[in-house]
């Protein structure tokens, strides 16, 4: 009889988070479209300076002449993305 009582209680709340889920999912649709952009060049920020950082780890281990330079040109290129982003 307890299992049945818990049932129903457990069955509201599935009702209830259903019925509310619509609403949130149209409030948070709206909020994203207006956000889009900027959480898009947030994306794109961040992925820039991971690359960047990676690319720094790499020349510091690099030993090869032609290696750091075509290093250093990548840095240059992230940089100035990463200048026109701001």
């Amino acid at each position: 009889m307890a299992r049945g009582w818990e049932s129903k209680a457990v069955e509201q709340q599935m009702e209830e988070a259903a019925k509310k889920a619509p609403i949130q999912a149209s409030a948070a649709a709206d909020a994203s479209e207006t956000k889009q952009e900027p959480i898009e060049l947030r994306i794109r920020r961040e992925n820039l300076k991971l690359t960047r950082r990676q690319l720094m780890s790499q020349l510091e281990n690099s030993r090869s002449v032609s290696h750091r330079q075509m290093l250093h040109q990548s840095l240059r290129a992230i940089d100035d993305e990463l200048n026109s982003l701001n």
